[in-house]
Formats: C-alpha cells, sequence, structure tokens
C-alpha cells in the first residue's frame, strides 16, 4: 500500500484542480475497499468449501484452489488500489440489469456480485466464484441498458457452463498430469531433437488450449441469448452489441490528426518544434521473421462475426437487423462517467502515454465542451512522464514504436513523445498544469 494515504490526499487535491464541471467519483474511501475486502474474504471462504465438494481429486482441488487464492490476493490488492469503484447509480444500474436476467432465468444462482472496474476498455469477466468483473469502459463503447445485459447475460453463461474452473482442470490435465509428464518424459529419453519436440508438444497443447477457449466463447453466445431472450430486453439487441464489439478498440481506430501538435504544444514561452514529429527510420528494419505460433490459432475468442453468424445459426430471429434502442436518461449519464472517468483511470493505472493520447483526441474535437478538463488532464499526465524520463523509467509508461502492431497516427504520436527533451517535457508539465 506504497504511500496510500499521501497519495489519496493529493489524488483529491488534484481532483479539485483539474475538474470544473465534473466531479470524479470514488476518489479516497478507504473504508468501503476494507469492507467490500472483507465482505469478498467472506464469500471465498464459502467457494473455497463448495469447491472442495465440486472436485474430488485431491492434486486437481489442489491446483484449482492455489489459483483462487492467487487470484483472490490480486483482487484484494486492486480493491485497496482504487482499481475499483462503488458509485451507487452505476451499481444500481449493473445489478438491476442482471436481477432483471435472474429472475426470468431460476436456473441463475442468487447470490452474483458485480464489482465496477476502472478499466476503460469494453470488457467484463467471469470469476467463476459468482463473482463478475464489470468494466466501466464498457458504458462508454456499449449504447444503451438492453446491450449491458447482453454482456452480462454472457457472462452469467459462463458460470452455469462453469467454464472457469472447467477450464482450469483442463489446463491441469494438459500439463500438469501424468500424461503431460510421461510426454515430457519421453520426450527427454529421445537422443535426436529434443528441443524441437519439446516446442512441438507445446504448440499442440497451446492449439488444442485456446481452441477449447474459442469453443466455449460461442457456447457461452448460444447460452447467454438464450437467458437473454426471456427478458424484457430488445432480443435485436444481442447483435447490435455484438456489432459495436466489432467495431471497438481503445484507442487505435481513432486517429489523431497531426495538425493537433502544433495546436496543443505551441506554447507562449516554448514553441512548437517540428523536428518533434520527426519519424524514426524503419525501412532498413526487416520484418521477415514468421512466428512458430500461429497467431490466429492462439486467439482466446472467435471473430466477431463468425460468432454473429453462429448465433444467427441458432436462432434464426436474430437474422433480422433492427435499429437501435434509444438510451434511457440514466444511461446517458452513465455513459458520461464512463467518458470523463478515463482519465483518473489511466492516471491510477499509470498508463500515461495513453491518457495523453486520449487527451489529445478530446481536444482535436471541435464538439468538445470540456476542454479545459483534458488540459488540465495533459499537465498531470506531463508531471509524471518528466519524472520517469527523469528517472530513465519512461519505458513503464509509454509503449515503443513497433510498425507492424500500430496505426500511422499512434506510431506519430509515440515518435512525438520519444523525441521530446527532459526540458520540451518540463515546459509543456508547467504550462498544462499552470493553465
Amino acid at each position: 500500500m506504497k504511500k496510500y494515504f499521501s497519495f489519496c490526499l493529493f489524488f483529491s487535491a488534484l481532483f479539485i484542480m483539474a475538474q470544473e464541471n465534473y466531479n470524479p467519483i470514488d476518489t479516497a474511501n478507504r473504508t468501503i475497499r476494507e469492507s467490500q475486502k472483507i465482505m469478498y474474504e467472506n464469500r471465498a471462504k464459502v467457494f473455497q468449501t463448495l469447491l472442495k465438494e465440486k472436485i474430488k481429486d485431491s492434486k486437481k482441488y489442489s491446483y484449482v484452489k492455489d489459483n483462487y487464492n492467487e487470484v483472490n490476493e490480486e483482487f484484494n490488492k486492486d480493491l485497496l488500489k482504487n482499481r475499483y469503484i462503488f458509485n451507487d447509480s452505476i451499481q444500481k444500474m449493473v445489478n438491476s440489469i442482471a436481477q432483471t436476467i435472474i429472475d426470468a432465468n431460476p436456473q441463475i444462482p442468487k447470490n452474483l456480485n458485480f464489482y465496477i472496474s476502472r478499466d476503460i476498455g469494453l470488457n467484463a469477466y467471469c470469476m467463476g466464484n459468482g463473482n463478475f468483473i464489470f468494466n466501466l469502459g464498457t458504458f462508454y463503447y456499449m449504447d444503451n441498458e438492453d446491450q449491458i445485459a447482453v454482456i452480462i447475460s454472457h457472462e452469467i453463461a459462463h458460470l452455469l457452463l462453469d467454464h472457469v474452473i472447467e477450464g482450469q482442470l483442463d489446463n491441469y490435465q494438459m500439463y500438469y498430469s501424468n500424461e503431460a509428464k510421461n510426454k515430457l518424459k519421453d520426450i527427454s529419453k529421445t537422443k535426436k531433437n529434443q528441443s524441437e519436440n519439446a516446442f512441438k508438444l507445446f504448440k499442440n497443447l497451446l492449439y488444442e488450449d485456446k481452441a477449447k477457449h474459442r469453443k466455449i466463447e460461442l457456447q457461452a453466445d448460444s447460452l447467454g441469448y438464450a437467458l437473454y431472450k426471456k427478458t424484457k430486453y430488445a432480443q435485436s439487441e444481442f447483435i447490435n452489441a455484438l456489432k459495436l464489439m466489432e467495431e471497438y478498440d481503445t484507442i487505435k481506430p481513432m486517429g489523431l490528426d497531426s495538425t493537433i501538435y502544433a495546436k496543443v504544444f505551441n506554447l507562449p514561452n516554448a514553441p512548437f518544434k517540428q523536428k518533434w514529429l520527426e519519424r524514426e527510420d524503419f525501412s532498413s528494419y526487416h520484418y521477415q521473421y514468421k512466428s512458430k505460433i500461429d497467431e490466429d490459432s492462439i486467439a482466446t475468442h472467435p471473430e466477431i462475426d463468425k460468432r454473429i453468424k453462429h448465433i444467427q445459426a441458432i436462432y434464426p430471429e436474430l437474422k433480422e437487423l433492427v435499429k437501435e434502442k434509444e438510451a434511457s436518461t440514466e444511461f446517458k449519464k452513465i455513459e458520461y462517467i464512463a467518458k470523463m472517468e478515463r482519465q483518473p483511470s489511466l492516471y491510477i493505472t499509470e498508463d500515461y502515454g495513453a491518457g495523453i493520447y486520449i487527451c489529445l483526441l478530446r481536444l482535436q474535437n471541435p464538439e468538445e465542451k470540456n476542454k479545459a478538463y483534458y488540459e488540465k488532464w495533459l499537465g498531470h499526465y506531463f508531471q509524471k512522464i518528466y519524472e520517469s524520463r527523469k528517472n530513465y523509467t519512461l519505458n513503464r509508461y509509454l509503449d515503443r514504436i513497433d510498425p507492424e502492431e500500430q496505426d500511422d497516427s499512434y506510431q506519430l504520436f509515440l515518435n512525438f513523445m520519444w523525441n521530446l527533451s527532459l526540458e520540451d517535457i518540463q515546459h509543456i508539465t508547467d504550462y498544462y498544469t499552470e493553465k
């Protein structure tokens, strides 16, 4: 909990400075987090008893139990690090949607718990123990309550199908069982091509494991829709939600216009320098190395279009495309919160480079009404970039350029950031912190 209280005091003060019309949620309430930690630990003890009754093999039980102990420890750390939020309106909406699904489907357990993560991405997770993690960012990317219900139905399906525990048991069988150990022993006895044979075994196991993951996602879609269709929510929103997921990528699709740099960083006492936008020359780089592992084969989730075709083949009524429903006023309020919370969330998770990129995306929008908000956050992020550059730890907070994985606008952004000198960063920090 390094310097937790001083951090909280600083963070609360930072919020007061950074906000004009928006007050961030849940800044530093340690009491709530500690009470949530105790509740989670109590539920974990109950779940461990149920787990022992379910898994009779002592070795398998020990393996799964140890995995959950690690998950529980990490989860509790994140609770105290301000990685989860406890906001009445958001929690009420998630719980209400989940309860609607539960009420329509008697086979669903009643004591499910949803934790709202500060993660700005579109995602949710079933932990397999009656607990679920729901990213706040999902409200930013989805368009209405019905689409939130789609995601919750999918995750509840994972629970009903016991996918998390079964996946752990599959991993045990694949990598730690006597059968797996015997295969490694056989390889060790061979005199030729030991490394090649060992890698081949690993690759086959990896492909098999990921193929199972893709299969269970399709299963969760099918059961998820079966749960969803019994509720009041519009059936068409199931496909609409999947289509939004297909379009989604946290940052990369939203390109930065190259003109934004001169607009934002041409400061009174530190004029913009064109050399900041000079690109590293990759023409002499040769990307001819071909991975020994096929990336498509190790993809955990199937492509969204395959998921859509799969669910439409089972439920033909989903082939008819219908216009999205209008979001409620309450949903729009939460959607706005999810948008504005991206900045404090990225600050808390120390994703300073991503924070700056999103600030620039917002500032280049002529219709943005909260420009002062994003300008203040630029100051806070650049202060951290300055400290990390000074301490030679910038790699922890800013990506390196990878032409094969990043789009052009993001590469230009990274070139700009890495081209800044320590003095340049200090000027930017001072200007936007004092503005």
